[in-house]
C-alpha cells in the first residue's frame, strides 16, 4: 500500500530571515539585513576620507602660496585639520543616508538602533587609521584632535544603540527587560556599554591628569574588547570584512612599532628640586638619518623590554627635538610628571617622527622676504628652538654677503613665556652656548609672568640678561596658560645686556649680547608683535610672515587669531599632541 504525503493547504512558508525571530518587527517585515548596505556605505567613506586627509598633508607640504588661503576659512580650516570642521564633513556623509523612507521609525525602530550600532563599529577603521603613527609622510600629530572627536561621537552612537534598546525591552510589551539581558548575545552588548562607560569616564581630562598611564590602559583595552567583542554581539554579523580590516589594521600598527624599536642611552640629564624642566642629552645615533625636519619627536616607552605584556599597553611619551640634524647631540627639553627619565639608564625608543608636513616648502623660500615670531610657553621650546636655529643659522650666513642685497629674513624673534624666574637655571649653559652671537635681525626675548618675590624680580632685572635661563611650571597634562596669575609681576621693565662679565651664585659667567632680552610682565600679541600687524601692508608688500605656536590651548588660540587677522602663516603644536 502505498504512502501519499499530504499537504496542508493553508500553510505559508516565510522566509528565513524574516519574521519577528530576525527583525523583532513581526513576521514578513525583512529588516534583518536592512543594515548591510549601511555599513559596506560607511566603509566607503572611511577608507575615502583618509585618502582625502593624506591629500590635504601633501597640498600642505607643497602649496604653493599660503596667502591665498588666508581669504577662506573652509580652505584654512581644511588643511589646518580642524577637528570641528571635518567631523562635520564626516558626520554628513555618513548621516545623509542613515535614514531611510523604506523603513519608518515609527515601524520599525529596531533598524536605526541597530544602525546605530553598526556605525560605532565601522568607524573603528577611521579611527584606527587616524592613530596610525607612520614615520615620514604621514602626520599623525596633525590628526590627533580629529581622532579624539571621532572616539567620542563612536562612544555616543555605541551609547544610543545600548540605551535605544534597553527603553524598548522596557516599553514594547511583549519583551522582558530582565529575560532580554539574560540572553548570552544581548549580555555580550550589556557588558560592552558598560566599557564603554568606563572609558568614557577614564578620558575625562581630570582622570587623564590624575592617571595618563591608567587612561591609556583603560583606553587600549576598552578598545581590543569593543573591536573582537562586538562581532559576538552584532546580529547580522560584522566579521567579515570589518573585524578582519581592524584586526589587520592593529596586527600592522603593533609591526610598525617594531619597525623603530631601538635602545637609547640617557647619556646627561639636568635637573632642579624647584622645577618640572628638565633636560635630557641622548646620543645622536638614536636618529639614524642624516638629516631631519625641524619639526621631528620622538617617543620613549615607559617598559624596557618588548617582551613584557606592559610594553604593549603602557603608553609611550612623546618629546619634540630641541636640536637640528648637524648638532652632536639630540636634545629634549621636557616637563615630566610621573614618568621620569633617569640619567645613564636605557630606554626603549619606540619611533621618531618627521613631521614634514608641519612645515611647507615655501618657509623655506629664499626670494620671498619673510618676518618670523615663535612664540613658545614653558617646555614648549624645544618645538621653537630647532626653528630659531635654523634661521640665526641662516642669517649668520647672510651678514658675510653684500649688504645691499635684502636678505630674506627681514626679523625673526624667539619669544618664550615663562611663569618663575628662579627656575630659569635648566637650560642656562644649553642657550649660553647655542646663541653665544646673536645675528642680526634676531632676537631671543623672555616673557615672566610671575616669580616667588618682588625683591628677587628687583635684583634678577640687573643681572638677568646674562643668565638666559629658563623655567617651565606648565606641565604636558595640566595646560595651564601663562597668563592665570596675577602675583607678583612687574611693571613689564626690561634690561638690555652688557658684554661683559658678572659674578653669579659664585659662578662666574659670560653674557649674552641680547636686545630686550627678559620682561618681566604678560606677553600680550597685539602689543608686543606690532612689528608683523596687517596694518604694516606687508601683504601687500609680497612679504610672507609667520607665526609658530606652541604651548596650552588658550595661548595657541590667541596665537591663531592674531594671525588669522593679520594675514599670518601660522603652525602650531600643543603640549603632549
Amino acid at each position: 500500500m502505498k504512502m501519499i504525503p499530504q499537504v496542508m493547504p493553508n500553510t505559508i512558508l516565510f522566509k528565513r530571515h524574516e519574521g519577528h525571530n530576525h527583525s523583532e518587527g513581526g513576521a514578513g517585515t525583512g529588516t534583518h539585513f536592512a543594515n548591510i548596505q549601511y555599513g559596506y556605505y560607511v566603509l566607503g567613506v572611511s577608507l575615502f576620507y583618509i585618502v582625502i586627509l593624506s591629500f590635504l598633508q601633501y597640498f600642505n607640504i607643497h602649496l604653493k602660496n599660503r596667502m591665498k588661503l588666508n581669504s577662506s576659512k573652509i580652505l584654512r580650516w581644511a588643511i589646518s585639520f580642524n577637528p570641528f570642521f571635518h567631523l562635520f564633513i564626516i558626520m554628513i556623509l555618513v548621516m545623509v543616508p542613515f535614514y531611510s523612507g523604506k523603513y519608518p521609525a515609527t515601524k520599525v525602530v529596531q533598524v536605526y538602533l541597530k544602525r546605530a550600532g553598526r556605525l560605532s563599529y565601522v568607524l573603528v577603521t577611521m579611527n584606527l587609521l587616524l592613530n596610525f603613527r607612520v614615520h615620514k609622510w604621514f602626520n599623525y600629530v596633525d590628526l590627533v584632535p580629529l581622532h579624539k572627536w571621532l572616539s567620542r561621537f563612536l562612544a555616543l552612537f555605541a551609547i544610543i544603540h545600548s540605551i535605544g534598546y534597553f527603553v524598548r525591552w522596557t516599553v514594547v510589551k511583549r519583551y522582558s527587560l530582565a529575560a532580554q539581558c539574560k540572553k548570552p548575545l544581548n549580555l555580550v552588548g550589556i557588558i560592552l556599554f558598560g566599557f564603554i562607560i568606563l572609558l568614557i569616564g577614564a578620558s575625562t581630562k581630570p582622570f587623564r591628569r590624575w592617571n595618563y598611564k591608567a587612561f591609556y590602559i583603560i583606553h587600549n583595552l576598552m578598545n581590543l574588547c569593543f573591536i573582537i567583542m562586538t562581532p559576538i554581539h552584532a546580529r547580522p554579523g560584522v566579521m567579515f570584512p570589518f573585524l578582519i580590516i581592524n584586526v589587520c589594521l592593529l596586527f600592522i600598527q603593533n609591526v610598525m612599532k617594531l619597525l623603530y624599536v631601538k635602545r637609547i642611552f640617557i647619556e646627561k640629564k639636568v635637573t632642579s628640586d624647584e622645577t618640572n624642566l628638565t633636560l635630557v642629552q641622548i646620543p645622536r645615533s638614536s636618529i639614524p638619518t642624516a638629516n631631519f625636519p625641524l619639526t621631528t619627536h620622538i617617543r620613549i616607552a615607559e617598559c624596557n623590554n618588548i617582551l613584557n605584556p606592559f610594553f604593549w599597553i603602557y603608553p609611550s611619551h612623546p618629546y619634540s627635538i630641541a636640536s637640528v640634524s648637524t648638532d652632536p647631540y639630540i636634545d629634549l627639553i621636557i616637563s615630566e610628571s610621573r614618568f621620569k627619565l633617569q640619567e645613564n639608564k636605557q630606554y626603549i625608543m619606540v619611533g621618531f617622527y618627521e613631521q614634514n608636513s608641519k612645515i611647507p616648502e615655501t618657509f623655506y623660500n629664499p626670494t620671498v622676504n619673510k618676518k618670523i615670531a615663535i612664540v613658545v610657553g614653558g617646555s614648549g621650546i624645544s618645538f621653537g628652538l630647532p626653528i630659531f636655529t635654523y634661521l640665526t643659522q641662516s642669517l649668520s650666513q647672510n651678514d658675510n654677503v653684500d649688504q645691499s642685497q635684502m636678505d630674506s629674513i627681514e626679523e625673526c624673534k624667539l619669544i618664550w613665556l615663562i611663569r618663575d624666574v628662579a627656575q630659569l637655571e635648566i637650560v642656562e649653559d644649553y642657550l649660553n652656548a647655542r646663541f653665544r652671537n646673536l645675528p642680526k635681525k634676531s632676537q631671543l626675548l623672555i616673557y615672566i609672568s610671575k616669580s616667588k618675590s618682588r625683591s628677587e624680580n628687583n635684583d634678577m632685572e640687573i643681572e638677568m640678561d646674562s643668565l638666559m635661563r629658563g623655567s617651565d611650571q606648565i606641565n604636558d597634562d595640566d595646560n595651564n596658560d601663562n597668563d592665570n596669575d596675577n602675583d607678583n609681576d612687574n611693571d613689564g621693565c626690561s634690561e638690555d645686556s652688557k658684554n661683559s662679565k658678572n659674578d653669579i651664585n659664585g659662578q662666574t659667567r659670560e653674557i649674552i649680547k641680547l636686545k630686550k632680552s627678559i620682561h618681566f610682565k604678560r606677553f600680550n600679541f597685539i602689543d608686543d608683535l606690532s612689528s608683523m600687524a596687517s596694518n604694516n601692508n606687508d601683504y601687500m608688500k609680497g612679504n610672507e610672515n609667520w607665526l609658530f605656536c606652541c604651548g596650552p590651548d588658550k595661548l595657541n588660540r590667541d596665537a591663531k587669531d592674531f594671525a588669522n587677522k593679520n594675514s599670518i602663516n601660522y603652525i602650531s603644536e600643543s603640549y603632549g599632541f
